[in-house]
């Protein structure tokens, strides 16, 4: 009987690990990740995230190749990506990871963790933005995150060849909205 018991604790701690939803994958090292590594150490400017999604490009505007540090105000959040280019790889870098639940733009690709520094939990999210001017995202959790978006490379049709592609499985994808 009590041989059963401790298979069966066994069985639930192997079944609470398999559905661990953070990814732990290592993403691609490039000039990207690592600028976004080096800015963990720059002054971050503040901005509180808001509650709806129509004040977030007033009130809660991020722009690309800076560092910010986010107050989340509730449960589900908002701020407002600036898009300098559009047909652009963008990279979306958060601490603690997993903070980007959806992009109003591009619906999300796993997100890895950084891994020009790996150490330091940083985690690394690319997506390709179509539309110039603003993409609205939407953040989960609360306390602060810290955020760096920056573009991956020239536009397509400047002939630039994007992020290119990340192994691993796991992460997290959403719908805009």
């Amino acid at each position: 009987m009590n041989r059963h018991v401790h298979l069966s604790v066994l069985a639930l701690v192997a079944l609470a690990a398999c559905n661990d939803s953070t990814n732990t994958t290592l993403g691609t090292v490039d000039s990207l990740s690592q600028t976004a590594c080096d800015s963990l150490s720059a002054q971050s400017t503040a901005v509180t995230s808001v509650l709806n999604k129509d004040d977030a490009i007033v009130d809660a505007l991020i722009q690309a190749d800076a560092p910010y540090l986010i107050t989340l105000v509730g449960p589900v959040s908002y701020v407002a990506l600036q898009v300098p280019t559009p047909h652009t790889d963008y990279g979306i870098f958060t601490k603690p990871p997993h903070a980007v639940t959806a992009t109003s733009t591009t619906p999300l690709t796993e997100e890895y963790i950084d891994a020009s520094c790996p150490d330091q939990g940083l985690g690394d999210l690319r997506l390709h933005i179509h539309q110039y001017e603003y993409s609205i995202l939407t953040l989960e959790g609360d306390g602060e995150v810290w955020l760096y978006f920056g573009a991956a490379g020239p536009p397509e049709n400047e002939g630039g060849g994007g992020t290119g592609g990340q192994g691993g499985v796991g992460g997290q994808a959403g719908a805009g909205g």
